[in-house]
């Protein structure tokens, strides 16, 4: 089984817990795609520029190195939450390449409780089985213990069907 972890970040945050999730799988593509619309660094205008690019559909840029997505049977989805809503870059992606059927787990960044951004992903995303979900709300809390045993506990079930999966090919001879 070969795992993907396709992510957004513009602050760092997102980037941040993707290296770490990443640390903790293991065996792991690790994938930014890059914003190309220009974001203002200053804070109001910043949420204003998203807020606009999120609801009201202003066409978000980005690119992405060239990914063969059917090396993949797993994809890990990672993304900021902006204005309630997960990142237009990740939801036009899983889109534009079908990944629904391929997407297992999904985690996001925020500044608060993320609300209902999961089932806005899965929704918009058309994505049924998700195994995993996990939010973390700030940095602050990033070399936390309790924030690795949540990371932990995110990715056991991609890390058990690799062993699984392992394990049946042992059986079988």
């Amino acid at each position: 089984m070969r795992t993907l972890l396709l992510y957004v970040s513009v602050t760092g945050q997102t980037h941040a817990f993707a290296q770490r999730i990443a640390a903790s799988l293991g065996n792991v593509d690790l994938v930014r795609i890059k914003i190309k619309t220009q974001i203002p660094t200053n804070e109001f205008w910043k949420i204003v520029k998203i807020g606009f690019l999120v609801w009201w559909g202003g066409g978000m840029k980005y690119e992405v190195q060239s990914i063969d997505f059917d090396k993949y049977d797993t994809i890990i989805l990672g993304s900021p939450v902006w204005m309630g809503r997960g990142a237009p870059p990740i939801i036009s992606m899983t889109k534009k390449y079908n990944l629904k059927e391929k997407i297992k787990g999904l985690f996001v960044t925020c500044g608060y409780d993320p609300g209902i951004v999961f089932s806005d992903v899965k929704k918009k995303c058309k994505i049924n089985d998700v195994k995993q979900e996990i939010y973390f709300i700030s940095l602050d809390s990033f070399e936390d213990k309790e924030v690795q045993k949540r990371i932990d506990e995110f990715v056991s079930p991609f890390k058990s069907d690799t062993l699984t999966s392992k394990e049946s090919l042992l059986h079988e001879k």
